[in-house]
């Protein structure tokens, strides 16, 4: 599998509530990888800056991997470790949203 991260922008509404932005995000980049034939193996999300007038711009990025990798919290349910993977930092910021992966 290759190591190289695969990048992608996500517009959402601004006023959008993190519970909202985190779970579109992942559908989002879910989606995209699909649509280029990926499996998810890792996920990184950034943070976002305005773009235009009630719209913020999303940047993320996922690792591909053999199928059946990914996990997300939403699916694990309450109590899933939900801790970073090695060597990546938890996000921060008024409008950081984490992804938690297993």
């Amino acid at each position: 599998m290759s190591d190289i991260w695969k990048s992608v922008e996500i517009f959402l509404p601004s006023d959008m509530p993190k519970d909202a932005v985190r779970d579109t995000l992942l559908d989002e980049i879910i989606c995209t990888a699909t649509d280029a034939g990926d499996f998810v193996h890792r996920l990184r999300v950034g943070g976002s800056v305005p773009h235009a007038d009630g719209w913020r711009k999303w940047t993320a990025s996922y690792l591909p991997g053999p199928p059946g990798v990914f996990r997300c919290n939403r699916l694990l349910g309450p109590g899933a470790d939900t801790s970073s993977g090695p060597g990546e930092t938890p996000l921060s910021g008024t409008d950081a949203v984490s992804i938690p992966v297993v």
